[in-house]
């Protein structure tokens, strides 16, 4: 079975000329954004989509307050212990939730653990394509199997919920293909440009039903911002 396919990320600056690239390749992924916020006034910075809460202790590292917000309960728990014991935990608040366009509860998949406590990467709101098909479909030998996922209920908040009035220097939103969906939860937040520096991914093959819809808007709602 093929590889799933790599998400392509997309950053814009909006609090100024979006052709900045010397000044916006360190949010780029595989370079360090730690230290690219090292070099700007402290602030707040947003991490949609914690993981094990690596961004979030690097950005607090970096001087600034930060706001972590992670879907899966499993990581959230990992990631609560990972922040205490950073020597940071004061900079960061940490909501165990998932983002949307509105606020309520959403129904989450939550595979087990892959050789760590913190779940697995897969967990998200809706199953990847390439998840679906292997769990729907006869196994190829020496195929390595899926573990069965389960299905539970998490909180659902907003971007512009959690994040208010402020304004934040950069947000990182990860959020396995509902990127979409988080940013038109932060309509305050892009229109009234209070994200200096916003990264995110589109991601259609990890949430089919979602993201042709929606993703070819935003990107153009935020060219146009």
């Amino acid at each position: 079975m093929s590889a799933a396919p790599i998400a392509t990320p997309r950053i814009f600056r909006l609090d100024g000329d979006a052709s900045l690239k010397a000044e916006l390749a360190p949010f780029c992924p595989g370079d360090n954004v730690g230290k690219a916020l090292a070099r700007r006034r402290s602030g707040l910075a947003v991490d949609v989509g914690a993981y094990d809460g690596g961004d979030t202790i690097s950005y607090a590292t970096a001087g600034h307050e930060v706001f972590s917000i992670e879907a899966s309960p499993r990581k959230a728990r990992a990631i609560r212990q990972r922040i205490n014991a950073s020597g940071v935990a004061e900079r960061v608040s940490f909501w165990s939730a998932a983002l949307s366009d509105h606020e309520g509860t959403t129904s989450f998949w939550q595979f087990p653990g892959e050789r760590h406590s913190r779940g697995s990467e897969r967990d998200s709101i809706e199953l990847p394509a390439y998840v679906s098909l292997q769990l729907n479909s006869t196994p190829r030998k020496n195929t390595r199997l899926l573990r069965t996922p389960k299905n539970i209920t998490v909180p659902m908040l907003t971007l512009d919920g959690v994040v208010g009035s402020r304004t934040a220097v950069f947000v990182k939103i990860d959020a396995q293909g509902h990127d979409g969906l988080v940013i038109l939860g932060g309509r305050a937040l892009v229109s009234e440009r209070r994200a200096q520096i916003l990264r995110f991914e589109l991601s259609p093959f990890l949430a089919p039903k979602q993201a042709a819809s929606y993703l070819p808007a935003i990107e153009l709602q935020l060219v146009q911002s």
